[in-house]
């Protein structure tokens, strides 16, 4: 897997079609922030038997000339891809472009963000994540509209209007006639949650005559706020609602204070993803996404 992210975040900042130097710059990113090179230098110094620029070397097969330039062109062509998701994680990461002359060592900001934070994420969405959406109905069970919009009869529209970043929304799902239990599945730009049940927004997954309306009146966001969800970051958010026939027995899906927001963990998807395909029958599920935009 580590290969396979690697090279994915690769050919997402030097695509195939860029000029031939990508190339170079693809190989010295897949070598730099592998973690079997971690305690390698870039470039040859006395006895050194292996760098990264003879790893290059060995796979190019030509030795790479000034690599702390081109190291630096790497990274800041991450920050300037990856700048939205940099900042929710709460990275300094324009320090990352702007060193100061002689400054070493940048790259291992870069690796920690990659490792710590970037591919946690990644590996959830490759494992389960895409999988789940695979077997998603081609419905439109889900509606987001703001505060001042309660009735589920709104007009049919060929797209979801965007959502506006940091006003109010409330969102709605109506179930499948002969479901009572709803799981509702976010992916965000960093975030990976279930927004349903949840502490904060639902604490009852159960549906009252087969809709449930987020944020629940009993749940602690409208207790402390007394208003819909508000969106802090554009991009795109995606939801997979689940409709169930049963209640699920996991001690997670029961909310709690320590957790308000139950996120994903790879035990978690397991369990879920076992039991989805255990009883076929048992569930119907809806794959949607919305775009999330400033007003």
């Amino acid at each position: 897997m580590n290969d396979k992210f690697l090279k994915e975040i690769a050919h997402s900042l030097f695509p195939d079609q860029t000029p031939a130097a990508a190339k170079e710059h693809r190989c010295l990113f897949r070598l730099r922030f592998h973690p079997e090179n971690y305690q390698l230098k870039n470039n040859p110094n006395n006895n050194d038997d292996q760098t990264i620029a003879s790893l290059i070397k060995q796979e190019l097969n030509c030795l790479p000339t000034d690599i702390q330039r081109k190291l630096a062109e790497v990274i800041r062509e991450l920050v300037n891809q990856y700048q939205l998701e940099l900042n929710s994680d709460q990275q300094e990461s324009q320090n990352w472009n702007n060193r100061k002359q002689g400054q070493r060592g940048i790259w291992r900001e870069v690796y920690q963000w990659l490792w710590d934070d970037k591919y946690p994420r990644w590996e959830l969405d490759h494992l389960f994540w895409e999988p789940l959406k695979q077997q998603m109905d081609d419905e439109n069970w889900i509606k987001i509209k703001p505060e001042t919009v309660r009735n589920w009869e709104l007009p049919e529209l060929p797209e979801p209007e965007p959502l506006p970043v940091g006003e109010p929304l409330f969102i709605t799902i109506k179930l499948p006639p002969e479901s009572r239990y709803l799981l509702l599945l976010h992916r965000g730009l960093t975030q990976r949650c279930f927004l349903c049940p949840s502490m904060v927004f639902a604490p009852q997954y159960r549906a009252d005559e087969n809709v449930i309306r987020l944020p629940q009146t009993e749940s602690y966001w409208y207790q402390q706020k007394k208003m819909g969800i508000r969106l802090t970051t554009p991009g795109t958010d995606e939801y997979i609602a689940i409709a169930l026939k049963e209640a699920l027995d996991f001690d997670w899906l029961k909310p709690t204070k320590q957790e308000f927001i139950p996120n994903w963990t790879s035990d978690r998807m397991n369990q879920l993803w076992g039991w989805l395909s255990d009883n076929p029958s048992s569930w119907q599920g809806c794959y949607q996404e919305f775009k999330v935009v400033k007003s």
